[in-house]
């Protein structure tokens, strides 16, 4: 049994000298100066690299950079969802838009919807706009409720509605 952890220890440890060197010799070459000279070979920069390892020599050859002109770093925009824009339909130029009621105003003949951007959207109506769904006008119409909506908007920002169909999403 002893004989076996010997084995073991020494397979081990021929294997941790193995790496030690084979790693030393790859990182004083890879760390190594790098001639751009025309007149120096890269064998030759090699065996000045083998000379210097040899030698228990390892110093680093100092490091210079340069700024090129012109050239500073720019951040990164960081991409933001595209925003839904309404969709016309072909026939009538109108758009469509679909959100849920948080307000409703019958004294200014109004509600208020939260589009799926998050976004909020005045819609005003008249005695033209048409009901269908849940409600039949504007005084039926409950905060919560899913609406889509037919109209354009107007100068103000308002959504006139030619038509409001509500709903209960569930």
């Amino acid at each position: 049994m002893s004989r076996l952890i010997a084995f073991f220890q020494s397979k081990v440890s021929l294997a941790i000298i193995g790496a030690l060197l084979f790693g030393g010799a790859a990182a004083l070459i890879a760390a190594g100066p790098f001639s751009s000279a025309p007149n120096q070979s890269a064998t030759t920069h090699l065996q000045t690299s083998a000379n210097v390892a040899t030698a228990g020599i390892a110093t680093a050859p100092p490091i210079t950079r340069t700024a090129t002109p012109g050239k500073s770093p720019t951040a990164t925009p960081t991409p933001r969802p595209p925003t839904p824009t309404p969709t016309p339909t072909a026939s009538s130029g109108q758009t469509t838009l679909r959100g849920t009621v948080t307000s409703v105003n019958t004294d200014s003949n109004s509600f208020m919807i939260r589009l799926g951007t998050g976004s909020t959207a005045t819609v005003s109506v008249t005695s033209q706009t048409t009901f269908q769904g849940l409600c039949t006008s504007l005084n039926g119409l409950t905060a919560g409720w899913r609406v889509r909506l037919q109209g354009t908007y107007q100068t103000g920002g308002a959504f006139a509605a030619s038509s409001v169909y509500s709903y209960i999403d569930n």
